[in-house]
């Protein structure tokens, strides 16, 4: 998966979490403003699928109304079924938007963004 950022924020890292599987390439702990960074997980046993979900802080904003907005990003790609994936964020200003190549592949290249409003 491609975490975008499109704000004039520094994004931290606060929560990584999965549910199911195992994280193949970790999320990084900052992305800088206009930058974005690749994280994957995948499922560590047969016939099992993977959930996991990160959420990032909103810091050193040159906007007062983004500084200390949270941004959690979740996923999940089950063995049956559809996969999934939503975003969640305090309110204020902060639009969010994803796109998969195909959304329910076993490996779906996911790419979420976080952007300002215009």
């Amino acid at each position: 998966m491609t975490f975008e950022n499109y704000t004039s924020c520094t994004l931290q890292l606060q929560e990584r979490s999965i549910q199911e599987g195992t994280w193949t390439d970790d999320p990084e702990t900052q992305i800088a403003p206009a930058d974005s960074t690749e994280m994957r997980t995948e499922s560590d046993e047969m016939q099992r699928g993977t959930e996991a979900s990160v959420t990032y802080e909103m810091v050193n904003c040159k906007s007062e109304t983004l500084e200390g907005q949270m941004v959690t990003f979740e996923w999940s790609n089950p063995f049956y079924g559809d996969n999934s994936y939503e975003f969640e964020h305090t309110s204020g200003g902060v639009h969010t938007y994803y796109a998969s190549d195909d959304p329910n592949a076993a490996h779906a290249a996911v790419t979420a963004q976080v952007s300002e409003p215009a």
